[in-house]
């Protein structure tokens, strides 16, 4: 009997299906299955680097917002901008390693691996 998906799992497979779908306009799965797996794995190391970016943004974001808890400044105003600077920069990481798991799942399936 098949288990059901981990939640973590289940929630990541369904960004990783809306980035699909925002890029349907380029081919889909017809053009993956036909284009070479080593162009394909480059495709996974750009998107690391971009993981990479992503992952340093949020660095950067968290040295700032502990400068400015060690400065006292306004607080109140920057709570919400901090909020909405996580967001942002956890949106990115998200789609970011989504893009990764997409491309690696299109070597898989370029390569006959994948019984579907």
């Amino acid at each position: 009997m098949p288990h059901k998906p981990r939640a973590v799992v289940q929630h990541f497979a369904e960004v990783m299906e809306s980035k699909l779908r925002a890029n349907a306009h380029k081919g889909g799965r017809k053009e993956w299955k036909v284009e070479d797996a080593s162009w394909l794995l480059e495709r996974v190391r750009d998107e690391v680097k971009e993981l990479e970016l992503a992952m340093a943004e949020m660095v950067e974001l968290e040295l700032a917002m502990a400068e400015m808890a060690a400065l006292r400044t306004s607080p109140d105003l920057d709570r919400e901008s901090r909020d909405k600077a996580y967001a942002l920069v956890k949106k990115d990481i998200r789609e970011e390693a989504a893009d990764i798991a997409n491309f690696a799942m299109m070597v898989a399936d370029s390569l006959d691996c994948l019984d579907v």
